[in-house]
């Protein structure tokens, strides 16, 4: 960040429940971080480590499988089935 310009996360947006954030996280420690506010008029920023994991999470892809491959079916065995009834 430029010089002067303050980087703030709420301890809400930590991703973890902690009384501190002394306990996950010393002054000058490098950290990712999404920027959630911008207010240039104080010259900060509102920033959110726990927005940062969300995001990698809705990106992951999902797995739809029970693990039980006999009970998984593709869209055409779907509308095979559909057009045989």
């Amino acid at each position: 960040m430029e010089e002067g310009i303050e980087g703030l996360i709420h301890v809400t947006e930590l991703g973890k429940k902690v009384k501190s954030p002394a306990e996950l996280y010393k002054e000058g420690d490098t950290v990712q971080a999404k920027i959630i506010h911008v207010s240039a008029d104080e010259r900060r920023l509102g920033l959110s480590i726990k927005q940062i994991k969300d995001d990698e999470e809705r990106r992951k892809p999902k797995d739809y499988h029970s693990g039980d491959n006999s009970m998984t079916q593709t869209l055409g065995d779907l509308l095979k089935q559909k057009l045989s009834n």
